[in-house]
């Protein structure tokens, strides 16, 4: 997370590495472009050494829609080589939960302490491994993104809290604070489609005996 013109723009914050799981969809039209669909549990997070090892915790229903540009690094037949990605698109998010804690407390992030939407822009690369030579029916995907959202997730209405639990929560009615981070992903990817194998015979004598071959 990243803050402005708040009070806590001096700290000197640390990453906080969080995870984050879910499912996509592709659709490829072409051999060069596809655009996906993906849902996911997001975590977010900081931490503050300085403020008593505070960190904040939030939680995210997230959705992505990334358009991919592939570009084959070799030239293969059928898409059988390893292929490098670049893609871009926005993302939506929705809060389900979280936390601000520190040494001496535990402070359950309501629903009015945050605001419950967050929307932005993700980019990256990556890299997509055919795992079995069969037309591609299965890759292996290895991406690193950035991403990074421009609301402020600041509640838009501030609760009725004293200076000091404003501090405790991380909050303040100045200035805001977005989401922001990078996503390293490793995924697993099945073809949907069913495949026509393709099969000549050749060799025997033409009408008891022959050799039957597949072409991968």
């Amino acid at each position: 997370m990243k803050f402005a013109g708040t009070p806590f723009d001096a700290d000197l914050s640390e990453p906080a590495l969080r995870r984050s799981g879910g499912i996509a969809f592709r659709f490829q039209p072409s051999k060069v472009f596809s655009y996906s669909a993906l849902i996911s549990y997001r975590e977010q997070g900081i931490v503050i050494p300085k403020r008593n090892e505070t960190s904040l915790n939030a939680n995210y229903l997230n959705l992505f829609f990334p358009v991919e540009f592939d570009l084959n690094l070799r030239k293969v037949k059928k898409k059988a080589g390893p292929v490098l990605v670049l893609f871009a698109g926005p993302y939506a998010a929705y809060f389900l939960g979280g936390n601000v804690k520190d040494l001496k407390s535990n402070f359950p992030l309501k629903n009015n302490d945050i605001n419950q939407w967050d929307a932005g822009l993700e980019a990256g690369t990556g890299i997509r491994i055919p795992t079995f030579s069969l037309q591609s029916r299965s890759n292996l995907n290895l991406k690193a993104s950035y991403y990074y959202g421009f609301i402020n997730s600041f509640p838009p209405v501030f609760p009725d809290y004293n200076d000091g639990q404003l501090e405790q929560l991380l909050l303040s009615k100045t200035g805001n604070r977005v989401n922001s981070g990078y996503r390293f992903t490793l995924s697993y990817e099945i073809s949907l489609n069913r495949q026509k194998i393709d099969t000549f015979t050749a060799g025997g004598d033409g009408k008891k005996t022959y050799k039957r071959f597949l072409i991968f």
